[in-house]
């Protein structure tokens, strides 16, 4: 079957993207060639039946009937017809984010024909179009900084002697700076956490205290990403209670990116208060999870992440909130990319089975599914030995902390990771030996508590205490 960029790309629009690329490809607008539209059409026709159309021999005979098949021919059709699929593509994106840069462009082409007067009666509806957008974002902020800009050139050129106004057209361009520093901060902050790595990040002091002086902190969006920063890094209840008041005043001017940056910065702060031991933070991380997830805020390009899916459901069945929890796991399941949609939805399956100690479900899933992911495999497996070890067989428990041990030997895990998890295992081996609750005490339970990383810490302190 052939394998051209154009295929994916044609597959992934759709379908009135398709009948519009097809009127565009038709309009004189678009200069393309019969051959163009003669492929798109029979790859339209046959998308569904790729295996039995889509061959080389086949698609030649349909463009050029019976011409001696020419590959570097089928080749360059299928390269221009992707240049249009992609100029279309690109055009479409250009027409619903017209509002600013239709204005930009025509008032830059109206200066450089030297028709100044009639640049600034355009400046004057960009300002009204400016003035009406209804969204509190940062393409406001730049659309902003672009009016002040063009405003300045046009001031400069009808009156040199007179003052200018490029102060506003520094404080625009600073307010529109901050808050994109300021996100793209958080974003590293929300990495670190996750992968543990390490970035270097410059002006995080400076940025800060431009984002709380004037002019500055009087702009809502420098003021909710201030404080929404400095939530996630000093992890203060003063700056959480601030944020709040002003996130709900100002809700309905957010696009989907900003009210998605607010909830992850809320819901970050609310799971390092969990992790904490603040346990009533769990019914806050639960709601901002919940209105994240009700506005659609919480998808990225219509896709759930596999982290979020997660931890929303160890919330609930943390809360105990077990028919939530299974709501969640069954309604949330078609958000998540297709890679991950089976293999996370049996495994928060398997949890919740777990939860309710319903232990046989349980490691019926767990027994046959086989992850391709390394760290859910091991997350499986430690679930797998929390079964064995509540249910008190001890002979599988011992066969699977062995089988764990050569997976962790035999697989490149990362050498976190395989600490954590053999850390695990080997604690787990000694409880397991007919312990007395004071040789658990006085033993184990310092080994646990001072052994690092360590998963499942509480849990094997819970079992140290129940001995």
């Amino acid at each position: 079957m052939l394998q051209f960029k154009l295929i994916i790309l044609i597959d992934a629009i759709d379908s009135n993207e398709k009948k519009m690329f097809l009127q565009w490809l038709n309009s004189d607008f678009s200069a393309s060639y019969k051959e163009i539209i003669s492929l798109t059409s029979y790859l339209l026709k046959y998308l569904d039946k790729k295996e039995k159309y889509f061959t080389k021999e086949k698609v030649f005979t349909q463009l050029y009937g019976k011409e001696t098949y020419n590959d570097t021919r089928l080749r360059k059709v299928f390269s221009d017809t992707y240049l249009q699929l992609r100029r279309f593509l690109a055009y479409q994106q250009y027409v619903v984010k017209q509002g600013i840069w239709e204005e930009y462009f025509f008032i830059e082409t109206l200066k450089e024909k030297g028709l100044y007067s009639l640049a600034t009666q355009q400046l004057k509806h960009f300002k009204q179009k400016l003035d009406n957008y209804p969204y509190l974002d940062t393409l406001a902020l730049y659309q902003q900084f672009i009016y002040e800009q063009q405003k300045q050139i046009l001031l400069h050129y009808k009156q040199r002697d007179k003052e200018s106004n490029i102060q506003a057209v520094a404080d625009a361009f600073d307010s529109y700076y901050i808050v994109e520093k300021l996100r793209i901060l958080q974003n590293v902050r929300s990495h670190q956490n996750v992968y543990e790595t390490t970035y270097t990040t410059y002006l995080e002091p400076e940025i800060l205290h431009l984002a709380s002086i004037p002019p500055f902190a009087a702009t809502p969006l420098v003021q909710l990403y201030q404080l929404g920063y400095v939530c996630i890094l000093h992890f203060n209840l003063e700056d959480y209670e601030a944020f709040k008041p002003l996130f709900y005043q100002h809700i309905h001017q957010f696009n989907a990116h900003q009210l998605r940056d607010f909830y992850m910065m809320m819901i970050n702060f609310c799971i390092k208060k969990i992790n904490e031991g603040q346990k009533h933070y769990y019914e806050e991380g639960l709601n901002w999870y919940i209105q994240a997830f009700d506005s659609k805020a919480i998808l990225e390009y219509g896709f759930l992440s596999r982290f979020t899916y997660r931890n929303v459901i160890a919330i609930c069945l943390a809360l105990a909130k077990y028919a939530q929890a299974k709501q969640i796991i069954e309604n949330w399941k078609n958000y998540l990319e297709p890679e991950y949609q089976e293999s996370l939805y049996t495994f928060n399956l398997c949890k919740y089975h777990y939860q309710l100690k319903d232990y046989k479900k349980a490691i019926k899933i767990l027994l046959t599914n086989d992850y391709d992911d390394k760290l859910l495999n091991l997350s499986a497996k430690v679930l797998l030995l929390k079964i064995y070890y509540e249910a008190k067989d001890f002979r599988s428990l011992d066969t699977t902390i062995e089988s764990c041990k050569v997976y962790l030997k035999r697989q490149k895990v990362v050498g976190y990771h395989r600490k954590n998890y053999t850390n695990f295992l080997d604690i787990l081996k000694k409880l397991a030996t007919n312990m007395s609750k004071k040789e658990g005490q006085e033993i184990l339970k310092p080994i646990v508590e001072n052994t690092n990383p360590l998963t499942e810490k509480q849990w094997l302190l819970q079992q140290i205490a129940a001995l």
